[in-house]
């Protein structure tokens, strides 16, 4: 008799949620591989809560635009990016198309990005980028080669876990609060009082 498989540490355990069946993507955005995913996938990764989400906006036509993917990640309470803003967030997360999400939601702290940049394939607009590059080619071929909106560029369920996983490696890898000091790599040193108000000065620092 076999002995059952221990699951070690570095197993992930991933939660999905179907929000729109095949059928209904299939009619709202056509063919394409958000078809078979799911619409939701939530998991822990090195301790850190990481969230994949579809979004979806129906229209006053009753259509449904999107269907994009977004990755986020909750920065714990005891890191030094934890409450801070967007820009500082971005200096020193990079993830595609950037940090573009930032908010406090009670106490929990998320930052995420989106996968609606225009060189991402959004679900929902492939046709019209059908149309409008069949008429760009036959006015203004040119522009083809040069415009980012007409590469094809879905980024998948894979491709967004990969990218949260990523943003969790770079967020454990930026030194948290010590006891006289905060130290965050490629910010420096901050006043304790406020340690995210203002940089000391360069001749503050240590030689």
């Amino acid at each position: 008799m076999k002995t059952p498989k221990k699951k070690t540490k570095t197993e992930i355990q991933f939660q999905i949620k179907t929000i729109l069946s095949e059928e209904e993507k299939l009619k709202e955005w056509g063919e394409g591989e958000w078809l078979k995913e799911p619409d939701q996938v939530t998991f822990e990764y090195r301790g850190i809560q990481c969230l994949v989400q579809r979004m979806m906006a129906r229209e006053t036509d009753q259509s449904i635009f999107g269907g994009h993917l977004c990755g986020y990640i909750r920065i714990p309470k005891d890191h030094c990016l934890y409450g801070k803003d967007l820009e500082l967030s971005s200096s020193h997360i990079e993830v595609h198309g950037g940090v573009t999400y930032n908010e406090m939601e009670g106490e929990n702290h998320w930052i995420g990005f989106d996968c609606a940049h225009s060189y991402d394939t959004i679900p929902s607009m492939v046709e019209m980028r059908k149309k409008i590059k069949k008429d760009m080619l036959e006015k203004h071929p040119w522009i083809l080669e040069k415009s980012p909106i007409f590469i094809e560029g879905y980024r998948n369920i894979q491709y967004v876990i990969g990218e949260c996983k990523s943003m969790v490696d770079q967020l454990l890898s930026i030194n948290n609060l010590n006891s006289s000091t905060t130290t965050c790599e490629g910010c420096g040193d901050f006043e304790k009082e406020n340690p995210f108000d203002k940089p000391c000065e360069p001749e503050t620092h240590s030689t």
